[in-house]
């Protein structure tokens, strides 16, 4: 059923008469496209937005992000026609409306969907949420990923950041829920420049919550030990990961370091790789050759031969 158009009045006002703090339509959030820029910086806005009387401003019902762009470009004295939408419209009605508007003209991210998920529950009826607007932003109607959107809204800004930019997925939102607000802060703090991509990421904040459940601290409490006894670790993702994993699994870490000291014992040629199995279960171990000629070839070949059986033997005693 189409929405009925809200009466409405077009009028001339500066970007300084309109509240950009109130985000009661919000279906922006994160950084804005570049091409946008470019676009407003060259045409301005064409489209006038839908705004709505507020006691400390205009409020943006649709059209937040042009504005934003029009506000950086330009500053707050630009001067932008706009549609007013009349009193007495409802908020339902018109929160429906900006809803479809924006979810034509592209999709949300996580933390746009966790804000709106908090507007559908005020405003609408909880069936209609359900059979209308959830499968429209593809949230699955189980309890636990309804959870993990309201979990969103919880989160400090850094991390809402994070996931407003896909550097951070609802895996990850699922393990950090349980997390008070200080201590997700503490994460990325912690992290800081590091070069993380979304599973590594996880990957190390799941090795954070396992080491916290298993040794009944809070993260605080690790990343506390992280800095005081080992600082060295916070230099790379790489360094962290080892040390986390040296923790939760310290056979694991034993084996991995008798390994590494037994292939540099080989002094093995560049082009030959020693690989272990899987988490070093079982006796299946991979000699990988690389050759891009037969003198390659033969070189490898007599290395290979000229390993002492000893150290062969080594790697199944453990």
């Amino acid at each position: 059923m189409m929405l009925p158009a809200p009466k409405q009045a077009l009028i001339s006002c500066t970007l300084s008469e309109i509240n950009f703090l109130d985000r009661s339509f919000p279906f922006s959030s994160g950084s804005l496209p570049e091409n946008l820029y470019v676009s407003i910086r060259q045409v301005g806005i064409l489209t006038p937005p839908l705004l709505m009387a507020g006691p400390r401003g205009y409020i943006i019902v649709c059209g937040r992000r042009r504005l934003e762009a029009a506000r950086k470009v330009f500053g707050e004295k630009y001067e932008i026609n706009a549609y007013l939408v009349a009193a007495g419209e409802q908020t339902a009605q018109l929160f429906a409306l900006a809803f479809w508007d924006n979810l034509a003209h592209r999709a949300f991210n996580l933390v746009e969907k966790a804000d709106i998920l908090v507007c559908l529950e005020a405003l609408f009826d909880h069936a209609v949420m359900r059979s209308e607007f959830l499968p429209a932003l593809e949230i699955p109607l189980k309890t636990r990923f309804i959870e993990r959107y309201r979990a969103i809204n919880t989160f400090p800004e850094s991390a809402r950041s994070l996931l407003a930019q896909g550097k951070m997925d609802g895996e990850t939102v699922d393990l950090l829920k349980s997390w008070q607000s200080d201590e997700i802060e503490q994460l990325i703090d912690l992290l800081g420049g590091m070069s993380l991509n979304r599973n590594k990421l996880k990957e190390i904040v799941k090795l954070f919550d396992d080491l916290a459940g298993r040794d009944g601290k809070t993260p605080a409490e690790i990343f506390t030990l992280i800095r005081e006894e080992y600082p060295a670790c916070l230099e790379s993702a790489v360094a962290l990961r080892r040390q986390l994993n040296s923790w939760m699994f310290p056979f694991l870490s034993e084996a991995e370091n008798r390994f590494q000291e037994l292939c540099r014992s080989l002094q093995l040629a560049e082009n030959l790789r020693l690989i272990p199995p899987p988490s070093f279960e079982g006796n299946a171990y991979t000699l990988k050759i690389n050759f891009r000629n037969f003198n390659q070839w033969q070189a490898a070949r007599d290395q290979v031969a000229a390993i002492e059986a000893e150290k062969i033997h080594e790697l199944f005693s453990r």
